[in-house]
């Protein structure tokens, strides 16, 4: 990001794409072995499925979950999303389905959002916040690593401030 040469971009990690496409794929050949499992093999006797499931009923629900996870890595693959630049006309973050636009101009700051989780393990999770000068508040946090939200905060204000946003961006 030193010298802030436009346009900037920001994509997911293609390695964790591909492993979400293999685990749905594995999903979605278990739940059909699972539908064709007529003795009830894979499913066992434990837990949950003591009595009253059908082998079938369990694995069309995995391989259901399998292959929405297929379809969404396959998605993601194609597109090349999540995506985040920034660019002479302002940012451009675009999600699977759906893109969002923010011209320099409207930028009026951008902030770190802090989420706090408590449980057994404490979970505190850095997201980069966007509000535009009507107040529009668009956040973001993929495909950015929890290590780059402030990095990320302090260029896209130099890059706005030097764009000559009407406001100067916080």
């Amino acid at each position: 990001m030193a010298g802030d040469a436009l346009p900037i971009v920001f994509t997911g990690r293609r390695r964790n794409k591909l492993i979400v496409l293999a685990v749905g794929i594995v999903l979605t050949g278990i739940g059909i072995m699972m539908i064709f499992d007529q003795a009830g093999g894979l499913v066992g006797r434990a837990g949950p499925f003591r009595r009253g499931v059908l082998p079938s009923e369990v694995g069309w629900m995995v391989g259901g979950i399998g292959l929405v996870f297929t379809v969404l890595a396959l998605l993601q693959l194609a597109r090349g999303c999540p995506r985040l630049e920034l660019n002479d006309e302002g940012i451009l973050y675009s999600r699977c389905l759906q893109a969002t636009r923010i011209a320099w101009s409207e930028l009026d700051r951008a902030e770190i959002q802090r989420t706090s989780v408590a449980g057994p393990i404490k979970t505190v999770l850095d997201s980069l916040m966007l509000v535009t000068t009507d107040g529009r508040k668009v956040v973001i946090s993929a495909p950015i690593a929890p290590a780059q939200v402030a990095q990320l905060r302090e260029t896209i204000t130099r890059v706005a401030t030097r764009a000559g946003s009407t406001r100067s961006v916080r």
